[in-house]
């Protein structure tokens, strides 16, 4: 299961959300993460996934995915940054 952390940092003068995420990406971890940063309302956020492997994500959980995005007002309106070492990471 993947594990997340989430920290407020203040870099050059603004705000900015850091998630660092490890393990392996699963449908549930991903769900609870939305949850968290719409709770948070987060303005700038950069995601690491240097560290994050891949398993099986269903078409239902992508549809899980989505929903949780489509609904997630305060997450869609802020800037998200991602940085990982491939497109598809090996697990």
């Amino acid at each position: 299961m993947a594990s997340y952390q989430i920290e407020a940092k203040a870099i050059s003068g603004r705000q900015v959300t850091l998630v660092t995420l490890t393990g392996h990406a699963y449908v549930a971890s991903i769900l609870t993460l939305l949850e968290e940063l719409e709770r948070r309302a987060p303005a700038l956020v950069l995601v690491d996934e240097t560290k994050l492997g891949v398993s099986l994500i269903s078409p239902r959980d992508v549809a899980r995915i989505a929903e949780a995005w489509r609904t997630a007002g305060a997450i869609r309106a802020a800037r998200i940054a991602v940085v990982a070492p491939n497109l598809v990471p090996s697990g």
